[in-house]
């Protein structure tokens, strides 16, 4: 049990500190807004919700390319697309594409032209983008939706 006088010396020394500072005590969440209490991420932890974040958007590709590309995605089970997803986005990355969108338009060229597109040579020209290095991903992106528009 902790003794009435502490806790009244404690309760005392809390209300003239944070009067002191400018602190609203009865919105708790001011403090840290006022304080600008500095939050530490560990590696560990930042590496679990990049993982989550991965994981999530391989389910939402993996939902968006079957509603898409119902007819190319029924012969495949949901373990090997999210395979062939997963190998996607490692792909994509090889080709500078870092955001979402980016990503999701690689994959969705992949279910068009076959999931080795970027190497196949009936797709030469696809390669032949996404190779570029002086172009950043959206850039190669919309060159090959471009292209496939002109088809």
């Amino acid at each position: 049990m902790i003794p009435p006088e502490f806790l009244k010396y404690w309760t005392q020394e809390r209300k003239a500190c944070n009067l002191a500072n400018g602190i609203d005590i009865l919105n708790p969440w001011e403090i840290n807004i006022r304080r600008r209490t500095m939050f530490v991420i560990r590696n560990e932890q930042m590496e679990a919700f990049r993982a989550a974040f991965i994981g999530e958007f391989e389910n939402r590709m993996l939902r968006h390319l079957r509603s898409v590309f119902p007819d190319q995605t029924l012969s495949i089970n949901d373990q090997r697309l999210h395979e062939l997803i997963r190998s996607g986005i490692d792909n994509s990355k090889k080709y500078g594409m870092k955001m979402e969108g980016d990503i999701r338009r690689y994959l969705e060229c992949s279910v068009s032209y076959g999931w080795d597109y970027d190497t196949d040579p009936n797709f030469r020209w696809a390669g032949e983008i996404l190779h570029d290095e002086g172009m950043d991903g959206e850039t190669k992106m919309d060159i090959i939706e471009q292209h496939e528009a002109e088809l």
